[in-house]
């Protein structure tokens, strides 16, 4: 049988990060996944973002129209958005394998799952190690709906070389929303089911209304409030059922697509053979990422209980685990002004606190917020739905930042760095900034 210092199981950013930098303190490494690369590289941000741009340019294409824009076919492809998506993602695997490979990082091909505290068994053999890293991410929330086996994924969703006329998105999650206005774009009526009162609840409440009246007028049916109960295929078609308001209701599509957020990655894992404890939320770690239950496993990304589904704070759970592999609980996890943004046209972006939250806390705050659709870089794009709204401490710190519009993703991230650098407002408006640009306009905001 054979043993390593460390085996990492999966192969994206959580699991490259650990490997990384185990391998560079001198441990000997192996990394076992039946598809490296990752969900962020294959089946999340990256095609997503490849989407997302075309239906972007496609939007202000349009707004442009006359403005400098001749009438143009700006019409949304497809098939030949799928081809350049697939220039994306395709040689990621392989280009994953041989890069682990020539640090010297072993890998073991197949799915992964314990046999004990220290022992994995792939593919049928048996490897042991020291220290085991779990960063098998996320997987599709199972829903408890009649005909669940109808709806496909994301993940399909990303293959399919056509849309159909008529598509329904089970939930109304970021992968609804984003999916939903490209689809639109590309021909697809399409409704979006989500059974709570509100979508996007992780939002600011009026940023995220203001966005959900624009889908309505880009005729995306948005129903809230719909309690999915029974997906029934009819030959080619496909019924969704569920309550609505009180009463039945039915909406008969081409295809029904899994919208209700994921859920950690730890079905094929055997974690009760190892003593790892974990819940629906994933496996259960401490401030150092290592198993409540088990000294010798560790967990990073979506699949660990942080609650921050996000890439880069998966690569950054993953350099803490390795520090703590390599020398004995030293780093500790700190996810101050972590930003999250919805990759919609215009985006919508948060960091930080919203209001309701600081009104628990009982903080003093003020706040700031406003209609930006005539600064320059929206106006520009021709961009109506543009807006902000802050929440500024006593001492002039930053405790909520909240932003719609065509660069939110970008100006989220200055906001961030001053509230993980306790920058407050003061020190914002003192820093030189670009001109013109998007970030520039917070000097308006603060």
């Amino acid at each position: 049988m054979k043993k390593y210092d460390v085996i990492v199981i999966g192969s994206g950013p959580a699991g490259a990060s650990i490997a990384d930098k185990c391998k560079e303190m001198g441990k000997n490494v192996a990394v076992a996944d039946h598809e490296f690369g990752g969900t962020c590289g294959l089946k999340g941000c990256t095609p997503k973002k490849v989407l997302a741009v075309t239906s972007e340019i496609l939007r202000y294409a349009c707004h442009l129209n006359g403005k400098g824009i001749k009438q143009v076919n700006v019409d949304l492809e497809w098939s030949s958005l799928m081809h350049f998506k697939r220039s994306f993602t395709e040689l990621i695997p392989m280009n994953t394998k041989q890069g682990l490979l020539k640090k010297g990082i072993d890998i073991l091909e197949g799915t992964a799952s314990f046999v004990d505290e220290h022992t994995l068994e792939v593919n049928g053999e048996k490897y042991q190690a020291d220290k085991i890293a779990i960063a098998t991410g996320a997987k599709p929330m199972e829903l408890p709906i009649e005909g669940f086996e109808h709806l496909i994924s994301s993940d399909e969703l990303l293959e399919l070389d056509e849309v159909p006329k008529r598509v329904v998105f089970v939930g109304g999650g970021y992968i609804a929303f984003e999916f939903a206005q490209i689809l639109r774009k590309a021909g697809s009526n399409v409704s979006l089911l989500e059974a709570a009162d509100r979508p996007l609840s992780g939002f600011d409440y009026f940023l995220a209304g203001r966005l959900v009246e624009l889908f309505q007028m880009e005729k995306i049916d948005i129903r809230t409030g719909f309690k999915v109960e029974k997906v029934i295929k009819k030959g080619k078609h496909y019924l969704v059922r569920g309550e609505h308001a009180g009463v039945m209701e039915e909406v008969e599509c081409d295809l029904v697509v899994h919208g209700g957020g994921r859920m950690p990655n730890v079905a094929s894992l055997n974690l009760e053979a190892a003593n790892v404890e974990h819940s629906k939320k994933g496996i259960t770690v401490n401030k150092h990422m290592k198993s409540v239950s088990n000294d010798h496993v560790f967990a990073a990304g979506d699949v660990a209980d942080t609650g921050y589904p996000f890439t880069l704070v998966a690569d950054y759970e993953g350099r803490v685990v390795a520090s703590n592999v390599c020398s004995d609980d030293k780093s500790r996890t700190s996810y101050d002004g972590v930003p999250f943004v919805l990759f919609t046209s215009p985006k919508l972006a948060s960091v930080g606190m919203q209001e309701q939250e600081i009104m628990d806390k009982g903080l003093k705050y003020e706040t700031h917020q406003g209609d930006t659709s005539h600064g320059l870089i929206s106006r520009s794009l021709q961009e109506n739905l543009s807006g902000y709204k802050l929440f500024i401490g006593e001492k002039g710190n930053i405790l909520g930042a909240h932003l719609l519009g065509p660069k939110a993703d970008e100006v989220i991230n200055g906001f961030a760095m001053a509230m993980q650098h306790n920058l407050s407002v003061h020190d914002l408006k003192k820093t030189f900034l670009s001109y013109p640009s998007a970030f520039a306009e917070i000097r308006k905001m603060i």
